[in-house]
């Protein structure tokens, strides 16, 4: 890789962890539906754009960039943040070496089940030999089936 290159990427993951940085700082909690400290924010928006365009190691950066700064801004004592950058990479790195292995819009969207334009469900996993290990499942409660 040459210099230039590898300067370009080290510039466009600082752009996308201050975006992400300032995503984080817009965070707003979800009233009447879940505890308080959740809280509903976009940041991880910017880790996915990284690890789609410059790999799963860029997005990664953009996830431990974002909760460094978060940090010192935060009342939960760095456990909040360490979640959050654990979930992150959680999202980030399957998302991003799936979109590396099938670089189309399906391979972006791989492992989500959508109905009438909105996401409803998500799953990762792995096949071993001749066998799915299903890793993260994830759904909306409110519809039968999915889980």
């Amino acid at each position: 890789m040459s210099q230039t290159v590898k300067t370009h990427k080290l510039a466009v993951t600082a752009i996308l962890s201050a975006a992400a940085a300032i995503l984080m700082f817009l965070s707003f909690p979800m009233p009447f539906l879940i505890p308080s400290f959740v809280k509903m924010d976009f940041s991880e928006l910017p880790a996915l754009l990284a690890a789609f365009s410059l790999g799963p190691v860029s997005g990664v950066a953009v996830c431990l960039v974002k909760n460094v700064i978060n940090v010192f801004f935060s009342t939960t004592g760095g456990v909040g943040e360490l979640c959050n950058f654990l979930l992150g990479v959680c999202l980030v790195v399957p998302a991003g070496l799936i979109y590396r292995a099938k670089r189309t819009r399906g391979g972006a969207l791989a492992g989500a089940l959508e109905l009438d334009g909105k996401f409803i469900a998500i799953s990762l996993g792995e096949v071993c030999g001749e066998t799915l290990v299903c890793h993260i499942e994830k759904a909306l409660p409110g519809y039968e089936g999915v889980y």
